[in-house]
């Protein structure tokens, strides 16, 4: 048989080959770079919560003369923050630079600040798709006590 005699069902067999190689590959990789993107986001925001909540700790043990609000949110459907309160406006900084969102600030009775942050991953397929898009959405409370 010559080289140029090719069989009529062994037309095209290295090609859908290498297709459906380059599709698993494909899938793979999309799926490996998403996960990374969840872990990261995930432990990245734990270490920038814990940065905030310290340096909102800061700010209010320098304002500690004057009186100060325990929530940075207004009671009531507008949940709206406080802008006006120094700490609160620290947090809401801090939530930023972060790239995060601030959900919930205060300080509880034994004078332990609590912030709540929350950040969405940057994700190709599993952010987009309804079933895996809480997979891709840290939340993340951290606390520390005023001195």
């Amino acid at each position: 048989m010559r080289i140029s005699e090719v069989r009529a069902d062994e037309q095209g067999i290295v090609v859908r080959w290498l297709l459906g190689v380059l599709i698993t590959v494909s899938v793979v990789a999309v799926l490996v770079y998403d996960g990374a993107s969840i872990a990261t986001n995930y432990f990245s925001l734990g270490n920038a919560a814990d940065t905030a909540v310290s340096k909102v700790a800061e700010v209010i043990q320098s304002n500690r003369s004057t009186d100060q609000p325990t929530r940075c949110t207004t009671l009531g459907a507008e949940h709206r923050f406080l802008t006006n309160v120094a700490w609160c406006a620290e947090a809401r900084a801090q939530a930023r630079a972060h790239d995060a969102r601030l959900v919930a600030a205060f300080i509880d009775s034994t004078g332990v600040v609590h912030l709540t942050l929350r950040r969405t991953a940057h994700t190709l397929v599993l952010g987009h798709i309804g079933a895996t898009q809480k997979w891709a959405t840290a939340t993340v409370k951290s606390k520390t006590i005023t001195q």
